[in-house]
This record gives structure tokens, C-alpha cells and sequence, in this order.
């Protein structure tokens, strides 16, 4: 294995913050022995073209696919990213560009979706050409334990604990909650429908509520701010395909810097849903739980506070692919504890093909082994314009600062401290052993 020098991992240090520039690559000692991904699907269309559209009386555009499938333009985005990872982990002889891996190598697993099922083969073509690599996935949500953990009924959430939760969030009641929100509320409104009158306005008079789902084990947040979120995030969609700039946003948009605005509302929501300490430990244990085994395995560690059951049904290759949703890194980033802030998204944000890369090193003279954590994206120019990355347009990345006390350079993170990290914030009764049958 190739032995790194300044640039740790290959991928751009510069573009990182927050993590000092103090590097124990110069030691020489490091190689990458282990990568574990956790990627959102690429672009797709508007989930609900109906939902979306009854909030204005300005038709909106039509994606090339059928609602909340992935497009070809989405396909084309993801491919740059696998070209470019590809690129990289070959330069670091992670990878062998002639040699085709088997299944001690990589395991790639996508949710139920289209969306995600498509991201996750566009990833593999690229990552591995030629090798017809195998896509692991679940025939419906309803029996996908990995991703959908509360949706399955694997990790049911107590409703009415979640409620109240959600209530405190929203400060109480919902006659706060309008007055709180209400100047991001009305800026979505001028978005929308900029002359209705404001009592016949249908955006900003959605029912505000915190439903049950049928089966009574999942809550859904209602009204403005989770309408707000579908709207933002079309918005940003609709950019990132490449739609005529007259079309984006019902014309609000001239440039990305004009869409982070417009994601305001997501920000609420997830902060509300998604970053709820109790809702995140019930919807992401299960899969924080899996990537972190998949990080020991092969790594001499034993964790004392792992169930050996769970532990073990962890997949056991080289290389790991996830491939989900944005909730799904939603739920990972509390359970890792960190924060980014990229250039262009809002603090936290989670945008089409953005990729969650946990690295493992080892070093050869001591043998200790270190996990470091990064996160990376596209910017919504290159997705749209579907630039070629490389070295001199690369995607961006930061490199998270997982506040390891034994950090030797302020970003790795001994594998024990990072292991007694996360099982600190895992829901142990959320977990099981994982099943990876189709």
C-alpha cells in the first residue's frame, strides 16, 4: 500500500475548515486500509409534482423522470463524482484501475428507491469500469431495517414522546411557531405566490400538525415549514438539473448563491425532525451502528461496548458504499457530533450526491489505526453545467473534527476513542443484527 505524504488522503486538505493544519502524513508511517461511504442520491425530480404545484398558480416545470426518480442529468452528476473518487483511490493505490474487486473488497448497499438504486450503480460504474460491480438493495422501505429503521418498525419512535418533542422544538404550540418562522414563511409565500391575498394564500395557510402515521410507530410535521422544505428543495433541484435559469424557483433565481435562501425552511425542518435528539437516535443507530463495525473489521480493534451479534453482521469488505437519502445523513451527523459549512450550502446542508467518507489509516510503525472523517459535494454549478472534476475543479470537501483527545493532528481519531465516541450515542434498543439478504 502506498504510503501518503502531506496530503493525507489525496482529496483536497485545503478545501477543509476548522481542523488545524498540523499533519501526521509528514511521519510518512500512514496507508488508507479501509474506506466506508454514506452517500444521498443524486438529483432527482420533485417528489409530488401535485403537492408542489398547489402552492402556486404559476405552473411549474417538469422533470425528465417520473417524480422522485432519478434523472439522466442526476446519473451524468454521479458519474463525475465515481470518476473523480475513482481517479483518487487509484493515485493511492487504494483501488487497482486493471483488476476488477470481489466481495472481500466492496460491498455496496442502496435503499428501496429508484433514486437511490441508480445513484448507487451510476457510483459503482464509474468507481469500478467494466466490472458489472453488484448493488445490494431491498425490494420495499417497509422491509429496509438499514435506512429505515422507524419506517420498518425495527426502531418505532414513541409518538407521543416524539410529539411533545417536536412541540418543545416549535416553542410550545403553533401560535408561537408561526411568529417565530414567520419572516422565512412569508419569504417562501413571495416566492410562490407574491400577489394572493394573504388570507386565500395556500402556502402559508397549511394546516399546521404533528401526525401519527397509520401504523402509529412514525410522526410527520404538517404545514408551512415541512411544505417550505419541498419547495426549497425543488428549487435547489431544478438548478442542479439544469433547467432554464426563467424556470428556476418561478423566476426567483438568477445564480446558485440564490438558492441557499430559499432552503431555509429545510434548515427548520431538519433541525426539527431529522436533529431531534430522540428521533435521530430511533431512525439512526442502525446504520451509524453498521458503518462504525464495518470501520473495526480487519482493524485488530475488538469494542468492548458492541454487541457481537450486531458487530459481526457488519459487511466485511475493503471498501463500503451507502447509499440513501438526506435524512439519513441527517440522522448521522448528531450521532458523529460534527458540523461542516461549505461554501454556497447552508451550515449542515445535505445536497443531492453528497457523500459522508469515513477513512481508516494505519500507521506502519506503530501500528495504530485512526479513523478520519470528511464530508463532500458538488456545488450546484458543477451538477448543473456537469463539470469534469479534478485536481483543478474538485468537488468540495471539508474534513470534520470528530474532537478526538488523542487526535494526533487534530482531524484523525484513534479508533478506540472514536468507537467509545459514537456507542455513547447509539439507541441500543434501535439496533439489531443487520440482514443484507435481498
Amino acid at each position: 500500500m502506498k504510503k501518503l505524504t502531506l496530503i493525507m488522503s489525496g482529496l483536497c486538505f485545503a478545501c477543509s475548515t476548522g481542523v488545524p493544519v498540523t499533519v501526521i502524513a509528514a511521519s510518512h508511517n500512514l496507508v488508507l486500509d479501509k474506506v466506508v461511504t454514506m452517500t444521498r442520491h443524486g438529483v432527482r425530480s420533485q417528489s409530488n409534482t401535485a403537492s408542489v404545484q398547489q402552492n402556486s398558480p404559476t405552473p411549474i416545470p417538469l422533470f425528465n423522470a417520473k417524480d422522485g426518480e432519478l434523472t439522466p442529468h442526476g446519473y451524468a452528476a454521479v458519474t463525475l463524482m465515481g470518476d473523480y473518487l475513482h481517479r483518487q483511490l487509484v493515485s493511492q493505490n487504494f483501488i487497482d484501475k486493471k483488476t476488477c474487486p470481489d466481495a472481500k473488497n466492496i460491498f455496496i448497499r442502496s435503499s428501496a428507491f429508484q433514486r437511490t438504486r441508480m445513484t448507487a450503480r451510476a457510483l459503482a460504474d464509474t468507481l469500478f469500469p467494466g466490472c458489472a460491480i453488484t448493488v445490494h438493495s431491498p425490494e420495499k422501505k417497509t422491509e429496509d431495517t438499514l435506512f429505515e429503521a422507524i419506517v420498518s418498525g425495527m426502531a418505532p419512535l414513541n409518538v407521543e414522546k416524539a410529539t411533545q418533542s417536536v412541540m418543545t422544538s416549535l416553542g410550545g404550540d403553533f401560535d408561537t411557531a408561526r411568529q417565530r418562522y414567520a419572516s422565512q414563511i412569508m419569504a417562501m409565500q413571495k416566492v410562490v405566490d407574491p400577489t394572493c391575498q394573504l388570507t386565500e394564500c395556500t402556502f402559508i395557510n397549511h394546516k399546521w400538525e404533528v401526525t401519527a402515521d397509520k401504523q402509529n410507530i412514525n410522526i410527520s410535521l404538517k404545514g408551512p415549514i415541512a411544505k417550505g422544505n419541498e419547495l426549497g428543495e425543488t428549487f435547489r433541484l431544478q438548478y442542479a438539473e439544469g433547467m432554464p435559469i426563467k424556470d428556476v424557483a418561478f423566476g426567483h433565481v438568477n445564480r446558485a448563491a440564490d438558492i441557499a435562501p430559499l432552503m431555509q425552511l429545510k434548515e427548520i425542518k431538519f433541525d426539527l425532525i431529522e436533529h431531534n435528539p430522540y428521533i435521530t437516535a430511533r431512525g439512526g443507530s442502525q446504520l451509524m451502528s453498521q458503518i462504525l463495525y464495518a470501520l473495526e473489521k480487519g482493524s485488530g480493534y475488538k469494542d468492548p461496548d458492541a454487541s457481537p451479534q450486531i458487530r459481526d453482521s457488519a459487511p466485511d469488505a475493503r471498501m463500503v458504499m451507502y447509499v440513501a437519502h438526506d435524512t439519513n445523513l441527517g440522522y448521522l451527523q448528531p450521532l458523529l457530533n460534527v458540523s461542516w459549512n461549505l461554501q454556497g450550502y447552508p451550515k449542515d446542508d445535505t445536497p443531492p450526491g453528497s457523500t459522508l467518507l469515513f477513512e481508516r489509516y494505519r500507521d506502519t510503525k506503530t501500528h495504530k489505526v485512526y479513523v478520519g472523517v470528511s464530508f463532500m459535494t458538488q456545488t450546484l454549478d458543477q451538477m448543473r453545467r456537469l463539470e469534469p472534476l479534478s485536481d483543478k475543479n474538485p468537488p468540495l470537501q471539508q474534513k470534520l473534527n470528530l474532537n478526538c483527545k488523542n487526535s494526533p493532528d487534530g482531524w484523525l481519531c484513534p479508533i478506540d476513542e472514536f468507537a467509545a465516541q459514537i456507542n455513547s450515542r447509539l439507541d441500543k434498543t434501535a439496533m439489531i443484527s443487520q440482514s443484507y439478504a435481498e
